[in-house]
């Protein structure tokens, strides 16, 4: 894709590229942007909703990337998109699965022995803007 406009707001430079994808809005995603001398940045991105006044298919999509500004990413640069896993952690203890819950955390699965007593380990996953937190050690 190629980036045919862009423009600056608080929460990082928003890009308009000039063909359509399958990618979901509000997923985080991985940008590789393509510079025209070979160099490669990379920023998380989001796809975001362009203001729509008509319903004509739109030939192009927005994607907001967090950390680059418009004279890092001149018009005609090539981007790449790719879905970017949540973040994940583990607990060994309910006081440690406590602070991931307490810091943001969503807690997806609770292992327990056969005869279902406590867990024995917690999976999170980091579903937040931004970089997770980790509990302190």
């Amino acid at each position: 894709m190629k980036v045919v406009e862009s423009f600056e707001i608080a929460r990082g430079l928003v890009v308009a590229v000039d063909e359509p994808s399958s990618l979901p809005v509000g997923k985080r995603l991985k940008a590789l942007v393509t510079l025209a001398d070979g160099a490669i940045l990379r920023a998380p991105a989001y796809k975001e909703w362009l203001l729509r006044r008509n319903l004509e298919k739109l030939e192009s999509e927005a994607y907001l990337l967090h950390g680059l500004t418009k004279s890092d990413v001149p018009l005609g640069s090539n981007v790449e998109f790719e879905i970017e896993p949540n973040p994940m952690g583990k607990a060994h203890s309910s006081v440690v699965a406590e602070a991931f819950k307490e810091l943001g955390w969503t807690l997806v699965q609770e292992f327990r022995t056969a005869d279902a007593g406590e867990p024995y380990e917690y999976l999170f996953e980091w579903r937040r803007d931004g970089d997770p937190i980790y509990p302190q050690r």
